[in-house]
């Protein structure tokens, strides 16, 4: 009998809890009207022109930046959980926001985009995985601004040749 009074109790006790979590809950949005969720916002990591969304995930392992006081360039790797489509939309449309300006693209499993900027070049490689969508980005200085730094794609001035 005890048992039995004392599981009354408690059912009694969880479910006046729950309906008043519910009350909570019903009175903080006003009657009539919910307010949808705040978009999820974009990251910038360490180029600051090129947003990231967050759904993605930065590959440390797979990424590589080299920052000089006139540039910085690299790559980053990405990987999430995000329709390759809708990503290669994401930055059609993001990086025209942030004063890019799409010159070329290639549309398949693995969709390259190319970008421009004054000064500078990013493509943008989004491979279409089983599980996972990766994301690469590389920014480079354009041609003429890696040579003013001492660096020119013939190999004068430096130790690489091409």
């Amino acid at each position: 009998m005890k048992t039995c009074l004392m599981g009354l109790v408690l059912s009694v006790a969880i479910i006046a809890g729950g309906c008043s979590l519910l009350e909570k809950s019903e009175s903080t949005s006003p009657a009539g009207s919910s307010a949808p969720p705040p978009p999820p916002m974009d990251n910038y990591y360490d180029f600051n022109d090129v947003a990231v969304p967050q759904e993605m995930n930065l590959q440390l392992s797979d990424s590589f930046i080299l920052e000089t006081p006139s540039a910085r360039t690299g790559v980053m790797t990405f990987t999430g959980k995000v329709d390759a489509n809708s990503l290669r939309n994401y930055y059609a449309h993001t990086m025209t926001k942030d004063g890019w300006t799409l010159k070329s693209a290639i549309k398949s499993n693995k969709s390259i985009l190319l970008f421009e900027k004054p000064g500078k070049y990013a493509v943008v490689i989004i491979t279409d995985g089983t599980l996972r969508t990766r994301l690469e980005i590389w920014v480079t200085p354009e041609a003429g601004a890696i040579g003013e730094t001492g660096f020119t794609p013939t190999g004068q001035g430096s130790a690489l040749t091409y």
